[in-house]
């Protein structure tokens, strides 16, 4: 069990909550598939994408409990998910349940609107994009123009898919944390 790898001096230096005493929590379930170690807020493993000698991947929680991977090697979010055997329901709290009017609890509809982050690539972004990387400005206005890329808290994001359906984007923080973002409702 994961929990016994923490020592008890280890558990009263860290300042952040005990993700073990969350029983069904998301991050404990992805450490436990993984083998993973306690290492600072988080988790450490070996990443499932590469042949993996020491320990490079990062494993921690987001702010809405959402697992973050970080593969130190370089291994892309979608490297690690597919190796790993990772499905969105692996990775992501559970979709709020509210009452209805008749009684019966049902799931609330998840709407992302990616289509408000496309709206927010404005042309000053686009090219702002092709300066900063070197794409050309036919290459951008067609990611644009197929929805693929968009603008999430002021950061270029990229639409995530599932079952047909753009269910949340992929960012980097402009807070300077090495961590891809991930959000969905």
């Amino acid at each position: 069990m994961i929990s016994d790898w923490v020592t008890p001096e280890q558990k009263a230096r860290e300042p952040h909550r005990d993700l073990h005493a969350v029983p069904n929590s998301k991050i404990v379930d992805v450490a436990q598939r993984l083998n993973a170690k306690r290492g600072g807020k988080g988790y450490i493993a070996k990443c499932p994408a590469h042949d993996d000698h020491k320990a490079s991947l990062s494993i921690s929680e987001g702010r809405d409990g959402r697992v973050l991977l970080k593969c130190f090697a370089g291994c892309r979010f979608d490297q690690i998910v597919s190796a790993a055997g990772f499905v969105s329901q692996d990775l992501f709290p559970e979709p709020l349940h509210r009452q209805s009017d008749n009684g019966a609890t049902t799931r609330r509809a998840a709407t992302f609107d990616w289509q408000a982050r496309v709206d927010a690539f404005t042309p000053e972004h686009q090219q702002g994009l092709c300066e900063w990387r070197g794409f050309s400005p036919a290459f951008v206005s067609w990611l644009r123009a197929e929805k693929l890329i968009g603008l999430h808290e002021g950061c270029i994001a990229f639409p995530v898919h599932e079952g047909g359906h753009i269910v949340g984007c992929h960012y980097r923080p402009k807070d300077g944390d090495p961590l891809h973002g991930f959000e969905s409702t």
